[in-house]
C-alpha cells in the first residue's frame, strides 16, 4: 500500500501510556532506508508524548464526568442541575421557551432511616429515581439536588401535560412494591411545581417558587402535587 503511493520507506510507534495503546503512529517517506536508529528513538519519544497527553485528555474528562454525577444514584447531580437550568433561562429570554421545574421530595425519609437503616433509605433513593427516569422522555430530565430532593426539569411540553406527568410519577412510586430484604417499605413523595417566567434571570426564583409548591403539597397531607405560579414583579 506505501509502494503504491510511491512511499519506500516507514517506521511505525506506539501511542502507550502506562498500560494502555491508544494506538499507533505512523511516518513514511520516498527515500529507501531513509530512517535511522535515531530517527526511531526521536519518533518513540513523540509517541510517548502524545499517549501522555492523550491520556491526561481523557482522565480530564472523566472527572469533568463524575463532578456531574450522583454517586449514589447515577444520576446528574446540583452542579449540573445549575448548568442546565441556567442555559434554559437564557435560552427563555432569546427564544421565549418555556420549561418547568419540579421538586420531588421522598416523604418521611428520615422515619425510613430510622426505622430500617440507611442501607434501605439508599436502596429507596435508587428505586425512586429508576421510577422517574423510566417515565420521562427526551423532554424530561432528573437530577439529586439534596440528600432526598431532586429536581425534574420538563420542555417542549404545556402545563397540563406537566401537572399530569408529575401526578403519574408520584402514583407510581406510591403504589410501588418497594421491598428491601425482608421490608416491605411504603413509599410516597410529594412534588411541587412552577415555571420560568419574564422576571427569572437565575435559578433562584424558579427554586423559592417550586419550594413553595412542595411545602403545600407536604403542609396538605404528602403523596400530592402542587403547582406555584409565577407573579408578577
Amino acid at each position: 500500500m506505501l509502494a503504491k503511493s510511491g512511499l519506500k520507506t516507514c517506521m511505525d510507534a506506539p501511542l502507550i501510556s502506562g498500560d494502555t495503546c491508544f494506538g499507533t503512529l505512523n511516518v513514511a517517506h520516498d527515500q529507501t532506508h531513509y530512517y535511522t536508529e535515531q530517527s526511531a528513538l526521536k519518533l518513540q519519544c513523540f509517541a510517548n508524548w502524545i499517549a501522555l497527553n492523550i491520556q491526561l485528555r481523557l482522565q480530564v474528562t472523566e472527572l469533568n464526568k463524575l463532578a456531574l454525577v450522583d454517586h449514589l444514584t447515577g444520576i446528574a447531580n446540583r452542579r449540573a442541575f445549575t448548568q442546565h437550568i441556567q442555559r434554559l433561562i437564557r435560552q427563555f429570554h432569546t427564544e421565549g421557551k418555556i420549561f418547568y421545574l419540579g421538586l420531588l421530595d421522598v416523604d418521611h425519609f428520615k422515619v425510613i432511616n430510622d426505622n430500617y437503616g440507611h442501607n434501605t433509605g439508599d436502596y429507596i433513593l435508587q428505586k425512586i429515581v429508576t421510577i422517574a427516569a423510566s417515565m420521562l422522555d427526551e423532554d424530561g430530565n432528573i437530577y439529586r439536588i439534596g440528600g432526598e430532593e431532586f429536581a425534574i426539569i420538563v420542555t417542549n411540553k404545556n402545563e397540563q401535560e406537566v401537572v399530569k406527568l408529575f401526578h403519574a410519577i408520584k402514583d407510581v412510586i406510591a403504589n410501588a412494591s418497594l421491598k428491601y430484604e425482608a421490608s416491605q417499605i411504603p413509599t410516597t413523595v410529594s412534588i411541587g411545581i412552577t415555571h420560568i417566567d419574564h422576571y427569572d434571570y437565575d435559578p433562584t426564583a424558579l427554586l423559592q417558587r417550586s419550594d413553595q409548591a412542595l411545602y403545600l403539597a407536604k403542609s396538605a397531607g404528602r403523596n400530592r402535587v402542587d403547582m406555584q405560579k409565577p407573579t408578577a414583579a
